[in-house]
């Protein structure tokens, strides 16, 4: 999907991750985009990655299907899933997978 993509693979010779990791976006707080960086181990995995809003309600999604193991990074523009411009105020980025949750605060500023 736009916004996401590998920053490195497994098989460039880089070291591959001995555990899930998201990052803390940056530039935090932003306008108008921010990245998110995440770490995923071997084998690699399914996963989402979603921004919510203050309230719990889904944003926009961000990715959501297989990585392969190693540095990915995601970038969120502020805007919802329908492409419609977000609120300024404070989201939660969201990384679900197999037997690994954790969720960071961004802060947008418009």
């Amino acid at each position: 999907p736009p916004g996401a993509r590998d920053i490195v693979a497994p098989d460039d010779g880089a070291e591959v991750p001995s555990a899930f990791r998201l990052a803390q976006n940056s530039p935090n707080p932003f306008n108008p985009i921010t990245t998110l960086r995440y770490e995923i181990p071997s084998p690699g995995c399914d996963l989402v990655i979603a921004v919510h809003d203050a309230s719990g309600r889904r944003v926009a999604t961000l990715h959501a299907g297989h990585r392969s193991p190693g540095l990915h990074e995601a970038t969120w523009d502020g805007r919802n899933d329908r492409g419609e411009r977000v609120a300024s105020g404070v989201y939660f980025a969201r990384m679900v997978a197999p037997d690994f949750s954790t969720t960071r605060k961004m802060i947008l500023l418009r």
